[in-house]
């Protein structure tokens, strides 16, 4: 996989798409500790600490996975099966982590009585 423009080797979409990995997958394992808390009877203050940890990862991959479709789409030269697949997986990934999102959003507004 080389990833060249004019020459030079280019490693920040590298690091953008492993960060982008990493915050996808922390998404997924807080609402895993949502779900496993729901089960063990987590108090409603550390549901709630849940909430906004999740609402963070989720705006930070948001705003990270379009930083990194605009770069890579910009500055990375690829075949273009590479970067149809490319981006085919970041919209996957965006949808769920946007599935995701809209669940505990409507998760809290029904606890919270609102």
């Amino acid at each position: 996989m080389k990833r060249l423009h004019r020459g030079i080797r280019i490693w920040f979409p590298r690091f953008l798409t492993r960060f982008n990995l990493y915050l996808f997958y922390m998404s997924l394992i807080i609402f895993s500790l949502y779900l496993v808390g729901n089960f063990q009877r987590f108090s409603d203050e550390t549901l709630r600490f849940l909430f906004r940890g999740m609402d963070i990862y989720f705006y930070t991959y948001i705003v990270f996975s379009l930083g990194n479709v605009i770069f890579h789409s910009l500055l990375v030269k690829e075949t273009a099966g590479k970067k149809t697949f490319f981006y085919i997986k970041s919209l996957a990934y965006t949808a769920l982590i946007a599935a995701l999102y809209l669940l505990i959003n409507l998760l809290s507004a029904f606890f919270s009585g609102a």
